[in-house]
């Protein structure tokens, strides 16, 4: 008996969430004059690579210390900080940020 009322009770719980988050509109077009930016590749300055390694993404490896090192993204075109492990990895990953430029920018 009360495991068939917590059942219940899960149901309506689900049901209330979900239609409180399908109260919001899933084609919303902006209204005019509203600022509406939208950054696309085509914007962004092309990117040249230094090292190919630089492309990598931020691995911090599978052992579980926590050391501050940065990482270039190929996506914001900087280098960025991260926390590594402290072990494996890959070549991506530089003990000061002026290293990382040094190495991934022009």
């Amino acid at each position: 008996m009360i495991d068939a009322m917590k059942k219940e009770q899960i149901f309506w719980v689900s049901v209330c969430l979900l239609l409180s988050c399908a109260s919001a509109p899933l084609n919303a077009v902006p209204e005019e004059g509203e600022e509406h930016t939208n950054i696309t590749d085509a914007e962004l300055p092309p990117l040249k690579l230094v090292h190919s390694f630089c492309a990598l993404k931020a691995d911090d490896g599978p052992c579980k210390a926590m050391i501050k090192r940065f990482f270039f993204n190929i996506h914001t075109q900087q280098c960025e900080e991260f926390i590594y492990g402290g072990c494996e990895g890959n070549q991506n990953r530089f003990e000061s940020l002026e290293e990382c430029k040094e190495k991934c920018t022009r």
